[in-house]
């Protein structure tokens, strides 16, 4: 295992000072612009259990830890990749931009190759000064598979959603605000706007879906939002699982949506999936998700996993791949990507 008991230690260390307010990334220097970062690349392995088979109809397909002393890279929390697997991009908190080709082994992930970062840009062509103004928490795509088209980011510190146009000016884009739900604003303080889809087809064709980290209404419940402009617009809620919180959403090809959830206990980082038809959201509704799989470290390892991405292979197999955010605090908590495949029929 590369991650040892001691690096498990060091990882839950770096989840406490996130929570105790710890905003190690706010020092994080402008960095070099847009060009390719140095990555240190190696396997990555998710549980003591060697036969693949993780939870019920979910099965492991290989896993990375990404390292670089580059002080742009860190804080991976928001995640697409390609319709076929092969390219990804993802956000930072930090406000940068990732993007790199997969490498498969035998159909499972072995590798990454190719890595670019570049800033995000803010309206004025700049990338934006403050941690609050560019703390980018999630990533959508408007067509699904396609990373070179518009893409939409969401923003927690201050909650708004910016759609960026990658076909036109690449990662050179300046974003135009999508208009959203004010009630999108009103969460605690760097808990608020953590998740977003966007429907592409469907009942719900043409809007988003955004769900908050810990806005919870008065019964405990998770609110979210769907919207779209020119688009009725409405609320939901998710029933809460224990103490996790909401770090990402995706569809799934049969019509679900995939939650990404995380928890702390005070010691180790936690991970949750759960699904839902998207059937059920509607105005008002109070959704129960139905879970998949739960896990904490030292039991799997993980660390504080924030992205998440949906795929299809060429073979037809779903594919689910998971990235985390290390808080730039490097020396206590890693970037690992992990990827699984679910069978839900088997």
């Amino acid at each position: 295992m590369i991650a040892a008991a001691g690096g498990r230690g060091r990882a839950a260390l770096a989840l406490a000072l996130l929570l105790l307010g710890s905003a190690v990334g706010s020092s994080i220097g402008a960095g070099p612009d847009e060009g390719p970062v140095a990555l240190r690349v190696e396997p990555w392995s998710f549980s003591h259990d060697k036969n693949g088979r993780v939870a019920p109809g979910l099965y492991w397909r290989g896993g990375i830890k990404l390292a670089s002393r580059d002080p742009r890279f860190g804080g991976l929390s928001g995640l697409a990749l390609s319709g076929d697997g092969n390219r990804l991009l993802a956000v930072s908190d930090e406000g940068w931009w990732l993007t790199a080709r997969l490498l498969y082994e035998d159909g499972n992930l072995a590798g990454l190759t190719d890595p670019v970062m570049a800033p995000l840009l803010d309206r004025s062509g700049r990338r934006a000064a403050s941690k609050r103004s560019r703390d980018a928490e999630a990533l959508t795509l408007l067509r699904p598979g396609m990373l070179d088209g518009k893409v939409a980011v969401g923003f927690e510190r201050r909650p708004r959603i910016e759609l960026f146009d990658l076909a036109k000016d690449k990662l050179a884009a300046r974003p135009v605000l999508v208009p959203s739900p004010p009630a999108i604003r009103a969460g605690p303080d760097n808990a608020e706007l953590e998740a977003l889809a966007f429907f592409a087809a469907g009942p719900l064709a043409n809007r988003f879906l955004a769900i908050s980290e810990r806005q919870l209404d008065d019964k405990g419940n998770i609110r979210g939002w769907v919207f779209g402009r020119n688009r009725p617009t409405f609320d939901f809620t998710l029933a809460r699982h224990d103490e996790f919180d909401v770090t990402d959403v995706a569809l799934l090809p049969d019509g679900d949506l995939l939650l990404l959830e995380r928890s702390f206990n005070g010691l180790f980082p936690g991970m949750s999936l759960r699904r839902f038809p998207i059937a059920e959201l509607k105005p008002g509704a109070v959704i129960k998700p139905v879970p998949i799989f739960e896990t904490t470290l030292p039991r799997d390892n993980i660390d504080n996993m924030e992205g998440l991405a949906v795929h299809v292979t060429a073979s037809g197999e779903t594919r689910i791949t998971i990235i985390s955010d290390d808080n730039y605090n490097r020396a206590i908590q890693n970037t690992i990507l992990l990827q699984f495949a679910l069978k839900e029929r088997q």
